[in-house]
């Protein structure tokens, strides 16, 4: 099997377990045992393993998925850590605005939303909030890098990425309504075109980090 195929299996498998955690978590999530077990496999448990392989098996690199101190073809630390700070609250305002306006047009009860399992308050809200936050970041952002490494693969790889990767972004929240689903795809569109262009996943990453913390809280 082809390096191509085994990324494309990969990816697949990757994105399985995010594609069903709405279903799953509406059924369990009263049952907090059961909720954590599984928000850790499919949160932390699966991409670790998808990175090991990654890595081990079809020799990606961190520098690979744009975990590096380049961006904008120019080795910058500031500059790296300058558009972060720049990049943060676009990726806020953009999905606040998205959000906005497709919750006005569709009307769509949710099947189940991570505010439920965040409590109100206190310091146990923050550190849920933060977890969630951070590997919603990280996990989501390290998949668009392994999608815009399969579509290097094939030709037109950047159109190929623009369509991919913000679809595979949004239909993971699919269980929290179309309004939502509609605003993650614009997002997810937004973020392609940044990471084209920047080539550098980390302000990504903690745009997406940012964004989630405020929207939790």
């Amino acid at each position: 099997m082809n390096p191509k195929h085994k990324l494309f299996i990969l990816v697949v498998l990757a994105i399985s377990p995010l594609m069903i955690n709405g279903y799953i978590n509406a059924h369990i999530y009263q049952n907090p045992l059961l909720y954590w077990l599984f928000e850790l496999f499919s949160w932390v448990g699966v991409p670790l393993v998808v990175w090991f392989i990654a890595r081990q098996h079809l020799g990606i690199t961190a520098n690979d998925i744009g975990i590096t101190n380049t961006i904008f073809e120019q080795k910058s630390i500031f500059l790296i850590l300058l558009f972060s700070a720049i990049l943060a609250p676009t990726i806020f305002l953009v999905y606040k605005q998205s959000y906005l306006f497709f919750e006005g047009l569709f009307s769509f009860e949710p099947l189940f939303e991570y505010e439920t399992m965040i409590p109100q308050s206190g310091i146990l809200k923050f550190i849920i909030a933060l977890y969630f936050s951070i590997s919603a970041g990280l996990v989501e952002e390290f998949y668009r890098a392994l999608v815009h490494k399969l579509s290097t693969y094939y030709a037109h790889p950047q159109s190929i990425f623009v369509i991919l990767s913000p679809i595979i972004f949004a239909l993971p929240h699919w269980e929290d309504g179309m309004g939502n689903l509609c605003a993650t795809y614009v997002v997810g569109l937004f973020l392609a075109l940044i990471f084209l262009v920047s080539k550098n996943l980390i302000p990504l990453i903690l745009g997406h980090i940012y964004t989630d913390m405020l929207w939790f809280n």
